[in-house]
């Protein structure tokens, strides 16, 4: 888990608010919502992290790691080639 300010909420809708596939259910859908907030600069990476699924990330990792020699996480990206580690994106525009 990171350390981003999160809220993991959980809310149960009404009938009127069900699609016709859910009222069968007896109006008790339940539904999350993960409300992530993140500094403008880790929102890309926050962004690919949160949405994409355990498998993606793991290959999009591994590939970034494997092929470009970059780490790849939810903060950021490392070039760990330099003897001081700092994010990558910050090094490419200056």
């Amino acid at each position: 888990m990171d350390n981003l300010d999160h809220c993991f909420y959980m809310f149960q809708l009404t009938t009127t608010a069900l699609a016709s596939s859910d009222k069968g259910r007896g109006g008790r859908a339940v539904r999350r919502v993960d409300l992530i907030v993140t500094p403008p600069n880790q929102f890309p990476f926050s962004l690919l992290g949160w949405t994409g699924s355990k498998q993606f990330n793991r290959s999009i990792r591994d590939y970034a790691w494997k092929m470009l020699k970059i780490k790849l996480s939810n903060r950021g990206m490392w070039d760990h080639n330099q003897v001081v580690s700092s994010c990558v994106l910050k090094n490419r525009g200056s």
